[in-house]
């Protein structure tokens, strides 16, 4: 962009000109020509046989001033992204309306995340160049360097399914992968051709023979099975031929081309449609991916399973009761499930633990020792016996509660006491509960705290920093779009997600452990250097082996700075594709907060990023800790190539390898100055690119133990490191084992209290309902009985709204979720958000249900949401009721937490000798509102949705949080009450101008001005002070009891 254009962004309102309806048409693209330049980019890249990629693209904007005058600076550059977005999808042969995207946007004036924003998995109505401008908006508002510049980089991920790459030849999988699967001596599939139909016939074998109940017959196909799968022997020739004939009469029975040898996505789907009997699941590993996925699924229900994996190319059979693979299917319940389902399956008996129990008609034994009755002999008899030598028999583990008549596990057994009328274990306070429970924290046991103390007597960690070719040349070229990944942005799925491949060349690493603290010692040794410079083996790899091989490293933390963005990446990477053992992840976006990787059932390693702790650069830390070591000060990172190794000068490289045009103005001064100073010091890259390795992980180490020194210090010797993986978790984690009290700290939902997930627009229709028949009092979601359950015969169903007076049952039919056949006129279709069943299957079922109710005997409504539209483009007073109402939800207490304020009070103002312009900025005010004596709620709240309180000018009869209607005054210097509009947090008098910010307000109608939000009760107290007014509540959390914290 031109130096002179200004690098704020101002919200852009809706505007047709930036949303187109098509491909971009040539007169586009020449506007787009005419007015910026693609700098270092590239064309879209297939990364995987779903996504297409492009990788990181600068757009500089050119001729702005030639720009057309008829829209706003801001309104044509925003045209300008939309043409580049089109432009892409159009090259990927995406959809506009159905397509999904992710986009990218990186800058380094974005200070909170160097790997800029994601906005993901949205279609082009979604994310055009009027949604773009305004998501770069609301950014700027927050980080005042962000600006429409050159180094304003845009990527994205285009979700398009390549389907002449199905049968090809993929990414090689790894060995240790193979063994997951059982396939690492061999495939089970054999030949070159035809893989999918004979996998397919040989997971229908494999099927057949596990649902098989006789005997004989099962054995029969076990022989057969084993014809075909044997990997040994002289019968390879007779493998081949088998599988051929199996593949061959799949095919024809499908009505297939049985000399077809290679098949695609379409033909995969023809069989699965023949094979409607059985459930079809296939793995594959995605290119960079270091673990199994669940690719597509088919005849999802069905009674038979058939298990396939993707790898190289081929489509294998394997038997899904493998440990690493994390599945099995239960024959008896038809479902895929986990390694403890034994213990649930809906066919085993709960008396007996059988699964073959059938009732006895007229049958009845009663046992007097557990008081249960039986319906056969059988079952009776299996409940006495024992079914492994070390087993109770289910006589002595259950009994039938004389009082309250359900069947518990005996106290004697669970060692927990059976609470009678309780329906379930709360697995937070771990007591038994009914429907009305109040949930409280539960406090850390001695037992807890003893374990968490032995987890920390001893400890090792790993420290380590590596430094990486980030450039093709030896040459400085300008065009590094790698910056931003060495900025530590890349993604989990390897650090050349976003461009060009890093290639670490030099690591270094540091042992420490709880009785060195860094200080060199025996077991630790000193710092170790590991280097491609002098030795070819890549560094990972040499990395990796280090922490499998010494056995002193067992479940050692591994630590970098910036690690989960980076560091942690190539490491992870290359050791996880060699491990077999589960390995857990938790991650924010693409970065790991955690990661614990097992190399077996005792052992693991737990990656930690130690800016999660200590949120500061590590040239910072030696300031900010008082540490003896320093910062070296800056390498040139654009100079690490091999074309450079050896290389002396007699003074610094040149000053455009440091790429200062891609620092902030204040680290960009600090640099010059160091530069000037150090310019013609002599440099020996080979020794250079060590120390400043080593010193970054020197600075580092000593930093980690000051901070752990200073936390165990303060916090009753507790190690941040070993008990938490941020510092957010390590402060909770002390509440939890030093502060937190009995019956103090409730446990609230974080969504709120309410349960299931209904539709918007069918609660407004309900309440619009209620609203047109004032008598009319329906038990819906929310009103205070909740969502109702509408008994019918054996089954039953949650309904939209029911009258209880009248027996009359309203249902508001979604057409998507439904399948209307008025919306949807090819009910062949498959369902976008239920890929497994057409829209007429899914029509049909509604009309079994609504049937269903009917004979049930109950009167029932049904509305379908085209009919709503409609009847909402005739009537206004049904459409202006709608758009106000703002409340078709419960209280969700996350809406209630607006964050921080910023305001200017003039737009424009120039300052001079006689005026400055200044600002004021609170900061830290949680430390200091505790510190003056804050209340806090005890407990679980009082939730209140119907029957409240009168409203009468004043305070508040409540205390706590208030979903509500409010009024605000017609004029109020500083607007006290919140509220959101299109993701930005405003202070507004009108909702309707909050909402269209246009001129001045003229709207005098209490429909048009007021708020809707949620709010705590000290806001609305100080809101009503200054002349607002409650209007309605919609529902109240309100704590009777609170506490303030003397001490």
């Amino acid at each position: 962009m031109d130096a002179n254009t200004s690098s704020s962004v101002a919200l852009v309102p809706e505007n047709d000109t930036l949303v187109g309806k098509a491909y971009p048409t040539d007169a586009e693209l020449a506007f787009f020509d005419n007015f910026a330049t693609v700098v270092d980019g590239s064309d879209l890249v297939r990364s995987t046989t779903e996504t297409l990629k492009l990788p990181p693209t600068r757009i500089k904007l050119k001729n702005l001033d030639k720009l057309p005058t008829s829209n706003t600076l801001d309104v044509n550059i925003g045209i300008l992204f939309d043409i580049f977005i089109r432009w892409m999808l159009m090259k990927a042969g995406a959809c506009l309306k159905t397509t999904r995207f992710w986009l990218n946007l990186r800058h380094p004036g974005y200070e909170k995340t160097p790997s800029g924003f994601w906005m993901p998995h949205r279609t082009y109505a979604k994310l055009n160049g009027h949604t773009l401008m305004n998501e770069i908006a609301r950014h700027s508002q927050s980080n005042r360097n962000l600006g429409l510049d050159e180094t304003l980089i845009l990527s994205m991920r285009i979700f398009t399914k390549d389907k002449k790459a199905l049968p090809g030849r993929g990414h090689r999988v790894p060995e240790e992968i193979l063994k997951m699967f059982g396939l690492h001596h061999g495939h089970n599939v054999v030949g070159d051709s035809h893989c999918l139909p004979k996998a397919l016939a040989m997971g229908k074998l494999w099927s057949d023979m596990q649902s098989c109940s006789d005997p004989g017959e099962k054995k029969t196909m076990n022989n057969k099975l084993q014809k075909v799968m044997r990997k040994t022997g002289k019968t390879f020739d007779g493998r081949c031929r088998i599988q051929m004939e199996r593949a061959m009469d799949l095919l024809q029975e499908a009505g297939m081309d049985i000399d077809q040898e290679e098949h695609t996505l379409e033909d995969l789907e023809q069989l699965a449609e023949y094979l409607d009997e059985y459930h079809i699941c296939i793995w594959e590993v995605p290119p960079h991916f270091p673990f199994p996925v669940v690719r597509d699924e088919f005849n999802k229900g069905a009674e038979n399973f058939i298990p396939l994996f993707y790898h190289d190319g081929h489509y294998d059979h394997f038997h899904p009761t493998i440990e690493s693979v994390q599945t099995r299917f239960c024959f008896r319940c038809r479902k895929v499930v986990g390694e403890n389902h034994a213990r649930k399956c809906e066919t085993k008996c709960r008396r007996c633990g059988s699964n073959e129990c059938e009732p006895e008609e007229g049958v009845s034994i009663w046992c007097e020792k557990c008081n249960i009755t039986f319906r056969s002999q059988e079952c009776y008899k299996r409940h006495l016996e024992k079914k492994t030598l070390n087993a109770f028999p289910y006589c002595d583990v259950y009994e039938k509660c004389k009082n309250c008549r359900t069947i518990h596990t005996r106290e004697s057994y669970s060692k927990v006491k059976h609470e009678c009328f309780s329906t379930y274990l709360c697995k937070i306070c771990q007591t038994r509960a009914g429907e009305d429970h109040q949930c409280l924290h539960v406090m850390p046991t001695e037992k807890d705290r003893g374990q968490q103390l032995d987890k920390q007597k001893e400890w090792k960690m790993v420290i380590y920093d590596c430094e990486s070719i980030v450039t093709s040349t030896a040459e400085y070229t300008g065009k590094n779009l790698n910056f931003f990944l060495k900025k530590k942005s890349s993604s989990i799925l390897g650090a050349q997600s976003l461009g060009g491949k890093h290639v670490p060349n030099v690591l270094c690493y540091k042992i420490i452990c709880q009785t060195c603290l860094g200080k060199e010692c025996e077991c630790c040794g000193p710092m170790q250097v590991l280097s491609s410079i002098e030795e070819p083996k890549p560094v990972i790899q040499r990395f990796v082996e280090v922490l499998r091989s010494d056995p002193t490293l067992k479940n050692a933390y591994i630590i970098a700075h910036n690690g989960g963005r980076y560091d942690h990446v190539f490491t992870l990477e290359e050791m996880i594709s060699h491990e077999k053992h589960p390995s857990n992840f938790v991650m924010n976006g693409n970065t790991f907060i955690l990661a614990d990787v097992s190399t077996s059932r005792k052992t693991s390693f737990h990656f930690r990023d130690s800016v999660k702790y200590m949120p500061m650069k590590l040239s910072q830390m030696p300031a900010a800790f008082d540490l003896d070591t320093k910062s070296k000060g800056y390498f040139p990172y654009m100079f690490n190539h091999p074309g450079n190794y050896g290389v002396n000068l007699p003074g610094l490289p040149p000053i455009e390898y440091y790429e200062p045009q891609y620092m902030g103005t204040k680290d960009k001064d600090q640099f010059e100055q160091w530069y000037d100073a150090n310019k013609e010091k002599p440099f020996d890259f080979n020794r250079e690119i060590v120390d400043y390795c080593k010193n970054d992980v020197q600075i580092l180490v000593e930093a980690l133990v000051k901070f752990i020194t200073i936390c165990q210090t303060i916090f009753s010797g507790w190690n941040p490191i070993v008990q938490a993986s941020t510092l957010a978790s390590y402060i909770l984690f002390i509440m939890k084992y030093e502060h937190m009290k009995p019956g103090v700290l409730g446990y609230i939902p974080e969504n709120g209290y309410g349960g299931r997930n209904n539709s918007k627009i069918a609660l407004k229709y309900l309440m619009w309902l209620e609203y047109k028949n004032p008598g009319l009092k329906l038990i819906h979601k929310l009103s205070k009985e909740g969502e109702f359950y509408l008994e019918c015969g054996n089954t039953g169903f949650f309904v939209d709204g029911y009258d209880p007076e009248t027996k009359e049952v309203y249902e508001v039919h979604g057409c998507l979720w439904h399948g209307c056949n008025r919306c949807w006129m090819d009910q062949e279709a498959k369902c976008p958000v239920n890929k497994n069943r057409t829209m007429g299957e899914l029509y049909e079922t509604t009309k079994d249900r609504d049937d269903t109710i009917r004979a049930a005997g109950y009167t029932l409504h049904v509305k379908w949401e085209c009919d709503i539209n409609e009847d909402l483009k005739k009537d206004k007073e049904m459409r202006d009721f709608f758009k106000n109402c703002n409340h078709a939800h419960h209280l969700q207490p996350r809406e209630g937490m607006y964050g921080g304020r910023t305001q200017q009070f003039q737009s424009l103002v120039k300052a001079c000798s006689k005026y400055s312009i200044e600002y004021f900025d609170f900061c830290s005010l949680y430390p200091y509102i505790n510190m003056k004596g804050a209340e806090y709620p005890v407990g679980v709240p009082k939730r209140i949705v119907s029957d409240f309180e009168p409203i009468v000018p004043g305070r508040l009869p409540y205390r706590g949080v208030i979903f509500c209607d409010i009024l605000p005054p017609l004029d109020c210097k500083l607007p006290v009450i919140p509220t959101r509009s299109d993701g930005k947090l405003l202070f507004v008098l009108c909702r309707t101008c909050g909402h269209s910010k246009k001129g001045k307000c003229t709207h005098t109608k209490i429909s048009e001005r007021f708020l809707t939000g949620v709010w705590c009760t000290d806001e609305l107290n100080l809101a009503i002070e200054e002349g607002y007014k409650v209007l309605r509540y919609h529902e109240v959390w309100h704590w009777d009891e609170w506490f303030r914290d003397e001490t």
